[in-house]
């Protein structure tokens, strides 16, 4: 939306030189070894390359790993723009999704010296930042506004430091400085803030990504009746032709219930996922973009949950809204059916028979199964297919994939006698423990 491609053009991830372009139609980049991050055609021609990181603080890293000589992939970006005609322009950039907290390692003087040398046009704002757009030489005019007032208060700092009657060279000028711009430049805005400048503009805004919304009651009930209703056809039909009317009635029972689960599910994980997201969201996030960051894991994580940004940033935002709802949903479905079976077995439990445990246990351990393994399945297919097709029909495939999994799991348990299994152990256990009083 924000940057027009040039016509019959896509974007290319993590594209490398020589190597094919595939469906993009771009030119083969001609710099060998280079690994571009991004890479597409604008409207106007230009060919443009971007090392696109998560934030400051993985781009400061990336940019240190040049200097210290880990990686020659700046020079290759800058060798590569240096190509650039008049009749092929060539622009290489940095984009951060966000600001992180490290601005100040980004700006540190070997590093800028860095960007120095890979940045062919100093003024251009081609170094994004969460929601603004910078050029390397508005970077250098706010940070020597900080270093000019980091030397006015370091300078302070010592002459009250001598005051109190300590030496000089007792005083730690580079710490100092050190702590100066961690508290005042731990991100643009906050040293604009504290400089009284303000350099860059604004960027164009992103648009969120679309999606899927967590079920309603009425599709809980929906979709709980219809693998309720799969289970109970699937064990009529291994009865074969001694199907009594108990048996219909039976089955039809079981779906009811099955839509009452589907309702409660549904429901509490209104509550129950945003809940998890608050909590654990911005930790899978990040452990999401930093296993993207491994090339070959993250090419596999970013395919499974259908998307692509060569260092994990919408593989990271994609991992925590899916990670949150598997979470949250398997949390939510194991209550739920462990609570039901509570209740049909309550005269048993309310007499500790060991049965009636054994019967709560195994079908709390079938559901952890069924439904932590339907969740992860059904949302990576939706993320799959949402990812490189249709949100929409993304997350119908992932309904339907989930669902089929969970059944398929709940079927076998029970016609294969797992879930007879693990009740007469659990029965079992309970005997012997009461053997004991």
């Amino acid at each position: 939306d924000n940057v027009p491609l040039a016509k019959n053009t896509m974007i290319a991830f993590d594209a490398n030189a020589g190597g094919t372009t595939g469906k993009t139609n771009l030119p083969s980049l001609d710099v060998p070894k280079l690994d571009a991050d991004i890479y597409y055609q604008t409207r106007d021609g230009a060919s443009v390359i971007e090392s696109s990181k998560y934030s400051t603080n993985t781009m400061a890293d990336k940019v240190k790993d040049q200097v210290e000589n880990k990686t020659q992939q700046l020079n290759r970006q800058a060798e590569w723009e240096q190509k650039g005609t008049p009749t092929d322009p060539r622009r290489a950039g940095f984009f951060m999704l966000g600001e992180g907290n490290r601005f100040d390692a980004l700006m540190d003087k070997k590093n800028v010296a860095q960007l120095e040398q890979t940045i062919a046009n100093h003024d251009a704002r081609n170094i994004i930042i969460g929601e603004r757009a910078y050029s390397l030489n508005e970077l250098k005019t706010l940070d020597a506004k900080g270093t000019a007032l980091a030397t006015d208060h370091v300078n302070a700092l010592k002459a009250e430091h001598i005051a109190a009657g300590n030496t000089e060279k007792s005083f730690n000028t580079r710490q100092a400085y050190g702590n100066f711009f961690k508290e005042t430049m731990a991100t643009p805005e906050a040293a604009m803030k504290a400089y009284g400048l303000e350099v860059g503009e604004a960027s164009p805004q992103l648009k969120s990504g679309k999606v899927p919304n967590i079920g309603n009651v009425k599709q809980g009930a929906a979709m709980g009746a219809a693998g309720a209703g799969i289970v109970s056809v699937i064990q009529l039909g291994m009865k074969g032709g001694d199907i009594t009317l108990q048996d219909v009635q039976h089955a039809a029972t079981e779906t009811g219930k099955g839509a009452l689960v589907g309702a409660v599910s549904a429901k509490a994980e209104q509550h129950v996922i945003p809940a998890v997201e608050r909590r654990i969201g911005n930790a899978i996030q990040t452990k999401a973009a930093q296993v993207a960051e491994q090339k070959v894991a993250g090419a596999i994580l970013s395919r499974s949950l259908g998307t692509a940004a060569a260092d994990g940033t919408a593989t990271a935002m994609a991992a925590k809204t899916i990670g949150s709802r598997i979470v949250g949903s398997t949390a939510v479905g194991t209550v739920v059916t462990t609570a039901m079976s509570a209740y049909e077995n309550r005269e048993g439990l309310a007499k500790g028979d060991s049965k009636a445990i054994g019967n709560v246990g195994a079908d709390t351990a079938v559901a952890v199964v069924a439904v932590g393994a339907s969740s992860v399945l059904g949302a990576a297919a939706a993320g799959a297919v949402a990812g490189s097709v249709v949100p929409g029909l993304g997350t119908a495939i992932g309904f339907g994939v989930g669902l089929a999994v969970g059944v398929g799991i709940t079927v076998v348990a029970n016609a294969s006698g797992i879930r007879d299994s693990i009740a007469s152990g659990i029965g079992g256990a309970v005997d012997w423990a009461k053997s004991w009083w």
